[in-house]
């Protein structure tokens, strides 16, 4: 909730400098590899040596959005990757989940909405996280998409300068 205030009231500030895309990278691929094995979902790396231009703590967080997200409700396997497109990179989550419907993707960047299931009752979590990496992606200046396949799964990706 602090941190949905803060974005509301403009209160973050990014610090972007360049950094190592795989100093990132390998902190969350040595944190989620362990939140995946505790849940029996195999987890993939796929990084860059490449150098961005971003604010790296606000950065992991959209990161960290995307991959719990992606733990909470995908399949194996889940990967976070990087593809480059021109001067920028495109850091992407995919998961093997149930999918978004095409009526919902803007939904669920919505603060407390959650897709109504089952599964979702049951999982721990306010709704917010999608909406906090969505406003830290627009104070980054970061381009963020979704795509999804219902009954496929999910990318959750952002763009960043090289």
């Amino acid at each position: 909730l602090l941190d949905i205030s803060r974005l509301e009231n403009g209160k973050i500030t990014p610090d972007a400098k360049p950094f190592a895309l795989n100093e990132l990278f390998d902190t969350l691929g040595a944190e989620f590899k362990v939140l995946a094995a505790e849940k029996n979902l195999e987890f993939r790396l796929r990084g860059s040596r490449l150098r961005v231009d971003s604010d790296m703590k606000l950065l992991r967080r959209v990161l960290q959005n995307f991959l719990t997200n992606a733990l909470r409700y995908g399949k194996s396997p889940i990967l976070l990757g990087a593809r480059r497109q021109g001067e920028r990179l495109w850091l992407e989550v995919w998961d093997r989940g149930p999918g978004i419907a095409d009526d919902k993707l803007q939904v669920i960047f919505q603060e407390f909405k959650r897709l109504d299931s089952h599964q979702t009752r049951a999982e721990k979590g306010l709704g917010l996280g999608l909406a906090i990496a969505d406003g830290l992606c627009r104070v980054l200046g970061h381009p963020l998409e979704v795509r999804s396949w219902p009954g496929k799964g999910t990318v959750f990706r952002v763009s960043v300068p090289i």
